[in-house]
Order: C-alpha cells, then sequence, then structure tokens
C-alpha cells in the first residue's frame, strides 16, 4: 500500500481540475453561504436558544478581534476573520463525517482504460491507499484542510491581508522595515565601518524579508499537518482496532479542528497588531 498526500482529481471543467479537496471546499462555502442566509431571514425579536448559540459565538469571535487589534480595527476586519473561522472549523469537521473519504470510485486497471465502478471503501480516508495492483481507490470527497493547496491559499489571503492592513496603519514607512538599508556615515576613521555597516544591514533587512514570507509556510503547514496528521491517526485506529476505539478520537480531532481554526485567526490577528504598532 501506498500513501499519498495529493488530492485526488474527479474531473475537468475547461482548463481547470477540479479534485476532490476542491470540491469539499466548494460544498463547504455554499453551505456556509446558505446557512447565513436562512439564518439572517430568519432573525427573531426574541431569539430561539439556536440563534442564542450563533449569537454567542460571533460575539464570542468579535471579542477576540477587539481584544487583540483594538475596536476601531475589529469592526473593518472581523468580517474577513469571522469568514476565515467559521470556513477552516466546518472544512476541518467536514473530513470526520462518514462518507468523506469512504465514498468514491475503484478504478480496475484490467483491460485497455479500465472500468470505472462506483463503490463505497470503507475505513477512512481511503484515498491513500491502493487496494491491490489492479484497483485504485478515488473518493468524491476529501477533507479540504488535508490538501496543501488549499491550505497555502488560505496562507497567502492571510499575508496579504496582513501587508495590506501594515501599509494602511503605518504607510510607506512600514518598508522600511525590509528595504531600508541607510547607514550612519561618520567621521575619520568611523568612516571605514561604512561598507561593513551596510553589509550587515542589508544581511539584516533580507533575513526579517525572508521571515515574513516564511509566514506563509508557518500557516499553512500548521493546518495541514495538523488535520492530515489526524485523518491517517483516524484511519490507523479505525484498521487496528476495526472501529472499536475510532469514537473517542473523532472527539479529540473535532477539538483539533477548532484549535486550528482560532490558533490561525489568531496568528493572523497578532501579525496585523505587531506589524501596525511597530512602525
Amino acid at each position: 500500500m501506498a500513501l499519498s498526500i495529493k488530492a485526488e482529481p474527479l474531473f475537468e471543467i475547461g482548463s481547470i481540475t477540479v479534485t476532490n479537496s476542491l470540491l469539499s471546499g466548494a460544498l463547504v462555502a455554499i453551505c456556509l453561504i446558505l446557512f447565513f442566509v436562512i439564518y439572517q431571514k430568519n432573525l427573531k425579536l426574541l431569539p430561539t436558544k439556536f440563534q442564542l448559540f450563533i449569537e454567542w459565538v460571533i460575539e464570542s469571535i468579535y471579542s477576540l478581534c477587539k481584544d487583540v487589534l483594538g475596536k476601531e480595527s475589529a469592526v473593518k476586519l472581523f468580517p474577513i476573520i469571522f469568514t476565515f473561522f467559521t470556513f477552516i472549523i466546518i472544512s476541518n469537521w467536514f473530513g470526520l463525517l462518514p462518507f468523506v473519504g469512504s465514498v468514491g470510485t475503484a478504478k480496475h486497471s484490467k483491460g485497455e482504460g479500465g472500468l470505472h465502478i462506483p463503490t463505497i471503501v470503507l475505513g477512512g480516508e481511503q484515498n491513500f491507499f491502493e487496494i491491490n495492483s489492479k484497483t485504485e481507490i478515488k473518493p468524491y470527497f476529501r477533507s479540504s484542510s488535508a490538501d496543501l493547496n488549499f491550505t497555502i491559499a488560505l496562507a497567502i489571503i492571510s499575508f496579504l491581508l496582513i501587508q495590506f492592513s501594515a501599509l494602511k496603519g503605518a504607510g510607506f514607512h512600514y518598508l522600511g522595515k525590509y528595504f531600508d538599508y541607510r547607514v550612519k556615515i561618520g567621521k575619520g576613521l568611523a568612516m571605514l565601518g561604512v561598507p561593513f555597516m551596510f553589509l550587515i544591514n542589508f544581511f539584516w533587512k533580507t533575513l526579517e524579508l525572508v521571515l515574513e514570507f516564511s509566514k506563509i509556510l508557518s500557516f499553512s503547514f500548521r493546518l495541514f499537518g495538523n488535520i492530515f496528521a489526524g485523518e491517517v491517526l483516524l484511519l490507523v485506529i479505525t484498521s487496528l482496532t476495526f472501529g472499536l476505539l475510532t469514537l473517542p478520537f473523532i472527539g479529540f480531532e473535532i477539538f483539533v479542528g477548532f484549535i486550528q481554526a482560532i490558533v490561525f485567526i489568531f496568528l493572523t490577528m497578532v501579525f496585523i497588531k505587531v506589524s501596525v504598532e511597530a512602525h
């Protein structure tokens, strides 16, 4: 059996290849949009318990946003921060649903072109395994958070949000953190140290720039690693215990999915705060 971390292609729309993780992400996005549209239209002056719960979630994330960024910035950035949170947490939990990774197509390579047979694959993320040399499983759905392309895309959006917020808050002085190579020119013998100080300054600014871009790797691999590792853990536990001990680990993965969503938005807000206040 071979383990693969890439998402499997399902079909193509023009030049766009739709993978099972992309299909899952689109389904999560559509469900979230429909949910909040229906929720908004059914708001009541005397709220139900469900409405109170949703309002509590929204107020909790807003309070966190206000505590980290301040009230003025929180009002402006809360919509995208809350979108990050809901999209990531639902994507994380989507991968724990019974049909994700277990309903797909078995491709039997016997004969020319092979034979595609819809089948139900038991045991979790079986898309990573070849049943034998003649059969390959391709599930219809896979958790988007277990696809590195998805987490890198979120990380890039977060990175651009951080840079935009820093530029808006500190102006072009913010760029001096990475591109200001000026050194103080002394008199007499002190002038001999100018080239050396310039090289140190150049190295330091370059290091700052590399560290800034490393946030993309930090964001993406943290989310991807935790979710992918959790799905592999569930698969191993299910295989070893025949599903008898899977339920406690599913509960643990629900908690991990929540924590990873909180960590993602919290780090985004902290980096925004640090970038603005440092200048």
